[in-house]
């Protein structure tokens, strides 16, 4: 860590090799004022070589002068600034300060990847209270892939705020779309993320142009798959031995049985489940859209639920075993196999089946069937109405095909 002082405020870099990646990290400030201390990034990355250079005042390379001379700008600003201050004869502290150098620094030299690490930093401290934990899982990842687009295709490590172009949105969805060869909606969703980070940058000032305004995010239609009640009926009176894969069967099961998606099953607790006209409801909270799931369980989910609180050890407040997503969704395919069902088994498809199958096609209304889903609107479950309208139709043609094959 080197030091300098200008009066009373020391100032000292750093580089943060918890932060960045193998190729750069952030290089920091501590600003130290009568005792106060205020870290602040300078908007500089480097690597670790070269930050060694630094520290040697070995300047031979272009890219060290070049660092040396922004670390240096950025201690003439630190000063002007609390020059300033002085000058106004105002009462200020370190923080004060601090919050000047940040307002003149963001809008030309505030880095994307830096202003989304922040913005995690602030998701994790509403994890619970505003935010599941999922969205931080979501941004996170998304950043970690725009960081991968920028080594490959930019050859840098991070870039500024006021340098991102609609071409490099456009670059970054192809990116998507074929290094890591995802989905288009998956992609899009990707480019959610992203385009949350630049509405809260546009909204602060730090950029005046949304690179966004051309891209399209629009999401492709996707008709959701789902179990057919003899497939339902194979699933559940297949022999499974293997205690991972019979508890992955059950948990989807359940979910077949109460319409409730992977994250609202994981925190489902016993206590969120009451006893109203003589059988168990559950009351929950979707962790997605907090909306109140109200949903009655019958004689099928009871059973398992009593299953695993007889299995589960002392003073376990959670309804079902927990497993990762991923584990889940790989043990179900093995679990499809063994149930000799012709679609790769996922586990949201246990949502689609509970709405169609158990519920619409046993004439549940779409009011009833919107508060057991805990859907925000009722669009939202209009949407299976139409997707039951669409498999009638399907249905019939293909009896009007049979019959007209074997008309004499």
């Amino acid at each position: 860590m080197l030091a300098t002082s200008f009066s009373r405020l020391r100032i000292s870099f750093y580089l943060r090799q918890d932060r960045g990646n193998k190729q750069a990290h952030p290089v920091y400030a501590r600003l130290t004022w009568f005792g106060e201390q205020k870290n602040m990034p300078t908007g500089q990355f480097c690597s670790s070589q070269m930050w060694a250079d630094w520290r040697k005042h070995d300047f031979s390379k272009t890219l060290v002068k070049a660092m040396a001379s922004s670390l240096q700008r950025f201690e003439f600003n630190c000063n002007e600034s609390l020059d300033i201050h002085i000058k106004q004869g105002l009462p200020f502290s370190l923080t004060t300060i601090v919050n000047h150098l940040v307002g003149k620094q963001r809008g030309w030299d505030t880095t994307l990847l830096e202003f989304w690490s922040e913005f995690n930093e602030e998701l994790e401290v509403n994890v619970g209270i505003r935010h599941s934990r999922t969205l931080l899982e979501k941004h996170r990842r998304s950043a970690s892939y725009f960081g991968e687009f920028l080594l490959s295709h930019e050859h840098c490590s991070d870039i500024r705020l006021l340098l991102l172009l609609p071409r490099h949105i456009d670059a970054f969805f192809l990116f998507l779309r074929r290094q890591k060869q995802l989905s288009h909606n998956t992609a899009i969703k990707h480019m959610q993320q992203l385009k949350r980070v630049i509405r809260v940058a546009l909204c602060e000032g730090i950029i005046k142009s949304d690179p966004f305004r051309r891209f399209s995010m629009a999401l492709r239609p996707v008709i959701p798959r789902f179990l057919s009640i003899h497939e339902l009926n194979r699933l559940q009176a297949v022999n499974l031995p293997i205690h991972r894969v019979s508890l992955v069967r059950d948990l989807f099961m359940f979910s077949c049985f109460t319409g409730l998606a992977y994250s609202d099953l994981q925190s489902l607790k016993l206590s969120d489940i009451t006893e109203v006209y003589g059988r168990p409801w559950i009351f929950a909270h979707r962790l997605k859209t907090r909306s109140l799931a109200q949903i009655p369980l019958i004689n099928d989910a009871q059973i398992l639920l009593e299953r695993y609180k007889a299995l589960a050890p002392a003073g376990y407040s959670f309804a079902f075993p927990r497993i990762s997503n991923q584990k889940l969704n790989a043990y179900l395919k093995e679990v499809g196999h063994l149930a000799n069902i012709d679609k790769v088994l996922t586990f949201h498809m246990a949502r689609h089946t509970f709405a169609t199958t158990i519920a619409l096609q046993h004439g549940m209304s779409l009011e009833s069937l919107s508060k057991v889903m805990g859907h925000h609107s009722i669009k939202s479950t209009e949407y299976y109405a139409k997707l039951m309208s669409k498999r009638i139709g399907q249905e019939m043609s293909e009896i009007e095909a049979a019959f007209t094959t074997h008309k004499i």
